[in-house]
C-alpha cells in the first residue's frame, strides 16, 4: 500500500503562483519559462558568462580589463534582453489569432487589455530573471577593480527598462495580421537595434556610468525622461496590441485619447519653462504615435459604445465625433491635438508663426500624418489592413522625400523639390533646404495640401458617418427600452 505524501501548506504556496494573479498571466509564465527559446537563451548567456569570466581570470596582467569585463557583460545581456527577448514577443498574439485560441479568451472573463499584459509579464519577467543571474557576475567583475558599482548596476535597470519597452512594441505589432509588415519591422528595427548596442557599449557605456551617479542634475532629468517615454512606449504599444484583438463592444480609443490629451498638455506644459523648442519637440514626439493608432482604427461601431455618448444629450454626440473609435474620428482628433499644441504655445508667448521654418513644420505634420490615409481610402478602401497600408505608404512617402531632395542636391535643381511639393515629405525638405527664397511658396503649399488631403478625408468618411449615426440611433432605442 503507496503512502501518502503530505505537502506542507506554506512550502505548496510558495512552490505555486498566488490564486491571486491573472490566470492569462501565470499561463504565460509557466509556458514562457519552460518554452525551448528562453532555455536555449538562458543556458547560453550562461555559459558565455562563465567563459568571460574564466577567460579575464585567467589573464595574465589584469590592467584595464575591469572596463572590458564591463562591456562584454553590459553587452552580452543587451543582446539578450533587448535583442532576442522583444523578437520573441513578435509572434506572442500572432500565434493565438493564427491557432483561433483569441476568440476563445476573449470570451471568457479575461479583457483584451489582461491578455496582451500577461503575455508582455511573461517575457519582461523572463528578462527579469536574466538580469537578476547577472548580478553575481557584476559582483565578481568588482574585484577587477574601476567599477561603480551602483552606477553600472544603474545601467543595467535601464537596459531593463529599455528591453521591456520594446518588447511591448513588439507584442503590440504581433497582433497585427501582416507577416511581411512584422517582418520588415523586424528587419529594420534589429539591424538599427544592433547598431545602438554596439556603438553605445564602445563608446557610450563609461559616459552612461558617469551619468548614473547623478553628480549632475541635467542627468537626473534626463533619467526620468528616459523612464517617462519608455512608460509612454510600454502603455501606447499594449494598448494598441489590446485594440486589435478586442471585441467591438471593448471601447479602448475613447479612454487612450483623453488620456492622449491629458499626456500632451501636461507634457508641453511642465517642459516650456526649460526650453519652448524642446517643449514643442516633444509634443509632437507624444502626438505621433497617439495619431498613426487614432488614424489606423476600423470605424465599427456597436451601440454600446455609443451609449455613454448619446446619454448627453447631444453634447456627447458632439464629443463623440473625436473620441469615437475610427480612423474617420481620429482625423477630428489629430487635428485638435495640434490645435491644443499651438494653443500651449501662445499662452506661453512663443511665436511659432514668426518662424517661418517652424511654421511649415507644424502644417506639414499634419499633412504627413492625414497622406497615407487618405491614399488608403482612395486606392484601398476594400482591405482591412489599415495600419499595414498606412505604415507601408508613410514609409514610401518619406523614402520619394528623401530621394527628391536628394536629387536636387546633386543635380542643382530646385525644381525637382517644387515639382513634389504636393507631397508633404518632399515639401518639409524643401522648406529646410531651399533658403529664404522659396520658404513662402513651400509654406503655402503645406497649407493647400493641408486643406486638400483634410477635405478628401472629409469626403471619404461620409459612409462611415453614416454607419455611427444609425448606430446612434440604436443606443436611442435602446435607452427608451429602460
Amino acid at each position: 500500500m503507496s503512502e501518502v505524501v503530505k505537502v506542507n501548506p506554506v512550502l505548496e504556496k510558495i512552490n505555486d503562483f498566488s490564486d491571486k494573479l491573472s490566470p492569462m498571466l501565470v499561463k504565460e509564465l509557466r509556458q514562457g519559462m519552460r518554452g525551448m527559446g528562453f532555455v536555449i537563451l538562458f543556458i547560453a548567456l550562461q555559459a558565455l558568462l562563465v567563459l568571460v569570466m574564466i577567460g579575464f581570470s585567467t589573464a595574465s596582467s589584469y590592467g584595464n580589463s575591469g572596463e572590458s569585463l564591463s562591456s562584454t557583460l553590459i553587452a552580452f545581456f543587451s543582446l539578450a534582453v533587448m535583442f532576442v527577448q522583444p523578437l520573441r514577443g513578435i509572434t506572442a498574439l500572432s500565434s493565438e489569432i493564427k491557432g483561433k485560441t483569441i476568440d476563445l479568451m476573449v470570451l471568457t472573463k479575461l479583457s483584451a487589455w489582461r491578455i496582451v499584459f500577461g503575455k508582455w509579464v511573461s517575457l519582461v519577467g523572463q528578462s527579469g530573471l536574466i538580469l537578476v543571474t547577472l548580478l553575481p557576475y557584476m559582483i565578481m567583475r568588482y574585484f577587477f577593480g574601476g567599477m561603480q558599482l551602483f552606477a553600472e548596476i544603474a545601467l543595467l535597470l535601464l537596459i531593463f527598462v529599455a528591453s521591456a519597452a520594446l518588447t511591448a512594441l513588439t507584442v503590440g505589432l504581433s497582433a497585427v495580421p501582416s507577416i511581411i509588415l512584422r517582418g520588415i519591422v523586424c528587419l529594420i528595427g534589429g539591424f538599427f537595434l544592433l547598431q545602438t548596442i554596439s556603438m553605445g557599449v564602445i563608446f557610450a557605456r563609461e559616459g552612461l556610468v558617469d551619468a548614473l551617479t547623478l553628480s549632475d542634475p541635467d542627468a537626473l532629468y534626463g533619467l526620468l525622461a528616459f523612464i517617462g517615454v519608455s512608460g509612454y512606449v510600454m502603455w501606447l504599444s499594449l494598448d494598441f496590441g489590446a485594440s486589435l484583438i478586442a471585441p467591438l463592444a471593448e471601447n479602448r480609443s475613447t479612454p487612450r485619447k483623453l488620456i492622449g490629451y491629458g499626456l500632451v498638455v501636461l507634457a508641453t506644459l511642465l517642459m516650456m519653462p526649460v526650453d519652448e523648442d524642446a517643449a514643442l519637440i516633444l509634443g509632437w514626439i507624444l502626438i505621433l504615435p497617439l495619431a498613426l493608432t487614432a488614424l489606423t482604427e476600423h470605424p465599427y461601431l456597436v451601440p454600446q459604445v455609443c451609449l455613454p455618448f448619446v446619454r448627453k444629450f447631444g453634447v456627447g454626440n458632439v464629443t463623440g465625433r473625436v473620441l469615437y473609435p475610427g480612423w474617420a474620428s481620429g482625423v477630428f482628433y489629430v487635428a485638435s491635438l495640434f490645435v491644443i499644441l499651438q494653443v500651449l504655445n501662445a499662452i506661453s508667448g512663443f511665436e511659432l508663426f514668426d518662424d517661418d521654418e517652424l511654421h511649415a513644420t507644424v502644417i506639414n505634420s499634419f499633412s504627413i500624418l492625414v497622406f497615407p490615409l487618405v491614399v488608403y481610402r482612395l486606392f484601398f478602401r476594400k482591405s482591412a489592413n489599415i495600419f499595414g497600408i498606412y505604415l507601408a505608404v508613410m514609409m514610401f512617402t518619406w523614402l520619394v522625400g528623401l530621394l527628391a531632395l536628394v536629387l536636387a542636391e546633386v543635380t542643382d535643381q530646385d525644381g525637382l523639390l517644387l515639382l513634389f511639393c504636393w507631397l508633404p515629405t518632399a515639401n518639409l525638405f524643401g522648406t529646410f533646404s531651399l533658403g529664404n527664397s522659396y520658404e513662402g511658396t513651400m509654406i503655402a503649399f503645406g497649407y493647400l495640401s493641408y486643406i486638400a488631403y483634410s477635405a478628401i478625408a472629409l469626403v471619404t468618411s461620409k459612409v462611415v458617418w453614416k454607419h455611427v449615426r444609425e448606430s446612434e440611433l440604436a443606443a436611442e432605442e435602446l435607452i427608451e427600452k429602460k
